[in-house]
């Protein structure tokens, strides 16, 4: 539930910039930015540095003075320093696909965010979905090449 209230809070200031065209739209994109926090939460908590069986106890005994010796995990939230590189490497995505050409910025938004299937968006784009899929993969390639040429300025 946590998880889901921090995704909702971050997300709803941005609700306003999408052009989500469905219910279904909107659904899948809160699912994948939920999906997207639980799979960050799982590997922040199972990365080597942070793997339980690397515990160890103060003691040999395992025990001190008070009891056993209890070791209380790491916060899950995000660091506000994490927060920040967040929302700057999304404003920066955001900015990036806006100069995209038009048709480029559709065919992602339409796949990314509505979770529209090829054949969904060949309709709505007048293509054939594998015109659709290879349209999709030329805008991504491009926001690829130009986020990386924009991380090298």
């Amino acid at each position: 539930m946590d998880i889901f209230q921090e995704v909702m809070k971050d997300a709803l200031p941005r609700l306003r910039k999408l052009e989500i065209t469905s219910e279904g739209g909107l659904i899948h994109w809160f699912s994948a930015l939920i999906s997207n926090e639980i799979r960050n939460q799982v590997e922040y908590f199972h990365r080597d540095k942070r793997a339980i069986s690397k515990e160890i106890y103060l003691d040999k005994s395992g025990e001190n003075d008070e009891g056993p010796t209890v070791h209380e995990p790491r916060s899950p939230d995000l660091t506000p320093s994490r927060k920040l590189i967040i929302s700057e490497e999304m404003r920066l995505t955001e900015e990036a696909i806006d100069q995209l050409p038009s048709e480029y910025q559709e065919v992602i938004r339409q796949r990314n965010i509505e979770g529209l299937d090829y054949n969904e968006i060949g309709q709505l784009m007048n293509r054939s979905a594998e015109a659709a899929r290879k349209l999709y993969n030329r805008a991504v390639d491009r926001l690829t090449a130009e986020m990386a040429e924009a991380g090298k300025a």
